[in-house]
Parts: structure tokens; C-alpha cells; sequence
């Protein structure tokens, strides 16, 4: 894939879009009901292909990944195990899949970057002076085990009736 033009970026070599960003038709008034259905429906618009696929993901995890809601009455470790190992699990598929796809196979290119500057290294700015190594640090230690207590106290709350 070639790389995007070089009028779209500024002088630090930071993306610019070529147009102004607009709102969703969604969002226009006075409502436009055609505009509105074509952004919701077409292709590629609001819900087919990528946000269709995350609602395929979702139902999925929902169907085989999570345990029933009548389990989670109580607080239990195994179930919050489960859905830790899960979240784990999916977190590093995703980020380091993504990881993978752009920095180090570079399939895009600097196509659609915002930046074209490469990831820090060296750099006592990051704990580990790695930038990558840092967000892998930070994402596993804090993010994966903050959500899944969110998860864990909400599936208990609706197993409760609350």
C-alpha cells in the first residue's frame, strides 16, 4: 500500500484529514432520514462491516465465554478467573495482533498514521524506556484487571436483581 500524500501532513509529518470532519447524519438537524439510513446501513457505513463484526465477537463471547448468570449470584473465583483469563486472552489477541499488523510487519505503510515518527525507544519518558514494553506493562497490570472487576461486580448486580 503506498503512503498517504504529502500535503496531508504537517511539517512535524503529523496526518491532517484533506476535509473538514462533519457530523454524522445521525446527528444533523433537521433529521434526514434517507442520509441517516444510508450511513446506519451501507456499505461501509455505521453497523456493516466493522461494528458488525465486534456485535458478532460480543455475542459470541456472551453465548461460550461467559458463565451463566445464575453463577454469579455469589462472588466466586472461578468465574472471575474465567473472565479475567478471557479478557487477558482477548486484549492480547487484539493489541498484540494489531502490534503485529502495523509496526512490525508494516502492512500499511505510514498510510493513515497520524504519525510517522517510529515508537519511542530508549526514552526514559516510559518506565521500561520502551514505549511498547510500557503499554504492555501498563495494559495487562492495570487495564485487564480494572474491567474485569467492572464485569465481575455488574454481571453480579444483574445475577442479584440490582
Amino acid at each position: 500500500m503506498t503512503d498517504v500524500v504529502s500535503e496531508e501532513r504537517n511539517s512535524l509529518g503529523e496526518w491532517r484529514p484533506a476535509a473538514a470532519i462533519t457530523l454524522a447524519p445521525i446527528n444533523a438537524w433537521p433529521i434526514q432520514p434517507r442520509a441517516t439510513a444510508k450511513w446506519l446501513f451501507g456499505f461501509p457505513g455505521y453497523l456493516w462491516p466493522h461494528n458488525a463484526f465486534w456485535l458478532a465477537i460480543t455475542v459470541f463471547t456472551w453465548v461460550f465465554l461467559t458463565p451463566e448468570l445464575a453463577a454469579m449470584a455469589s462472588f466466586e473465583i472461578w468465574w472471575v478467573g474465567l473472565l479475567y483469563a478471557r479478557n487477558l486472552a482477548f486484549i492480547t489477541v487484539l493489541f498484540g495482533g494489531l502490534h503485529l499488523y502495523f509496526y512490525v510487519f508494516k502492512r500499511q505503510g505510514n498510510a493513515l498514521k497520524f504519525t510517522t515518527r517510529p515508537l519511542a525507544t530508549n526514552s526514559r519518558r516510559f518506565l521500561f524506556g520502551d514505549q511498547v514494553r510500557d503499554n504492555v506493562f501498563h495494559t495487562l497490570m492495570f487495564a485487564v484487571p480494572i474491567i474485569t472487576v467492572y464485569e465481575a461486580v455488574t454481571y453480579w448486580a444483574f445475577a442479584n436483581g440490582y
